[in-house]
């Protein structure tokens, strides 16, 4: 009798692939809008966060940023991905380190904006970041 029960669950096991299955077709989608969602809020909740002046120097090798007395430097090739937005862009280095980067920078006319994006998005595709 017990083993006719064991043969008789094709429907629980149907299910549990089932859910495994969707699981990891969403997991990706749920974890990059998390990450998003996580980094706006902390930007809205502390302007001082977004609104640091810095000053970024974009090159074959990276991005170097500069602020206030801290220094770093960004390879293309740690970027994971990036969301883009009308005013700027989310680069995702790791889960929990995104950089900021505004599209339209203050001290750039329009003619310097649209070659400063031009670039960025230049060095995004030949190092195959995805942007969304």
């Amino acid at each position: 009798m017990i083993f006719g029960t064991i043969l008789f669950k094709p429907p629980l096991i149907i299910s549990i692939i089932a859910s495994a299955l969707l699981f990891y077709i969403t997991y990706n989608y749920i974890y990059k809008k998390a990450m998003v969602d996580q980094t706006k809020r902390l930007a809205k909740n502390n302007p001082s966060i977004a609104y640091n002046e810095c000053t970024l120097t974009v090159s074959d090798n990276g991005l170097f940023r500069e602020i206030e007395n801290a220094t770093s430097n960004l390879e293309w090739n740690e970027i994971k991905f990036a969301i883009e937005d009308d005013i700027r862009y989310i680069v995702y280095i790791s889960d929990i380190k995104t950089i900021v980067i505004k599209k339209h920078p203050l001290n750039m006319s329009g003619q310097e904006t649209r070659e400063y994006n031009q670039l960025l998005r230049s060095y995004f595709n030949q190092y195959n970041i995805t942007i969304e």
